[in-house]
């Protein structure tokens, strides 16, 4: 692999040099999500495969959540090349993924579990506070409508270090705004974040806050990251982790078991 390699027309076909190429840390971060972005298709043809030879229908849910599976593994650094070929992990982690799931019988996330979360009023001072109402953040437990101020404060700086390490930034992004948490991070930061990830501002869009129906809170999301539904309920699946560990979660968790 050539070291002077730079610009997405040069990337290779080759699914070993691309996902090479994506661990190169050194690498400018568009190059690598464009290395990415060239892997997806591929994954998506390995997922269907694998898919169909397990008995599933070619547009199953569960080959699109295969994928973000998959994609998800990448991003968290769960490949290596003592692995073996890539080609043959992203096979593995696919089937053991499918199987895992038919065992299990787990769907999708409910909508309500996610696009519930999201703010439904706008915003009506500068940083988006007053008419924020908390929502069910945490999925089974009944939401306390008379406590605002896990939405009404700035996170504390032990809970802002926290949200400060998760990644990837798209993923953090995604958490906090389908939580309606993004009204806690500092205003300033919020805006850095935005920018980093080559979102427009304002961000969340006030069409976005704007929706009142789940469904179209969910679309308008995967639409702003370019990611599908199924794909969006993955990543809410796997971080809400992140909220678990937050002081003013755990707070909340406490007083409605109390």
């Amino acid at each position: 692999m050539t070291s002077d390699l730079s610009s997405k027309d040069q990337l290779p076909e080759d699914p070993q040099q691309l996902i090479e190429l994506y661990y190169e840390k050194n690498r400018p971060e568009e190059f690598r999500n464009e290395c990415m972005r060239k892997l997806l298709p591929i994954i998506k043809q390995i997922a269907l495969v694998t898919a169909m030879r397990l008995g599933l229908p070619k547009n199953d849910d569960l080959v699109e959540c295969a994928v973000s599976h998959v994609c998800l593994g990448i991003v968290e650094g769960k490949y290596h090349l003592k692995k073996g070929r890539f080609v043959a992990w992203c096979r593995q982690v696919c089937r053991n993924y499918i199987l895992d799931e038919l065992r299990s019988g787990k769907g999708e996330i409910l909508e309500s579990d996610l696009g519930g979360l999201m703010c439904t009023q706008p915003p009506d001072d500068e940083n988006g506070r007053d008419q924020v109402r908390p929502f069910d953040l945490l999925s089974g437990k009944a939401s306390k409508t008379d406590q605002p101020d896990i939405f009404r404060f700035e996170f504390l700086e032990e809970d802002l270090q926290r949200v400060r390490t998760w990644q990837p930034l798209r993923d953090r992004l995604i958490v906090l705004v389908c939580s309606g948490l993004w009204v806690c991070v500092p205003r300033s930061e919020w805006q850095t974040w935005v920018q980093q990830a080559g979102l427009a501002q304002p961000f969340p869009p006030p069409n976005l806050i704007n929706l009142d129906d789940p469904k179209e809170r969910m679309q308008e999301v995967t639409r702003i990251f370019g990611i599908t539904r199924n794909h969006l309920s993955v990543i809410w699946r796997r971080r809400r982790e992140w909220l678990l560990r937050l002081s003013r979660i755990q707070e909340l968790i406490g007083d409605l078991v109390a």
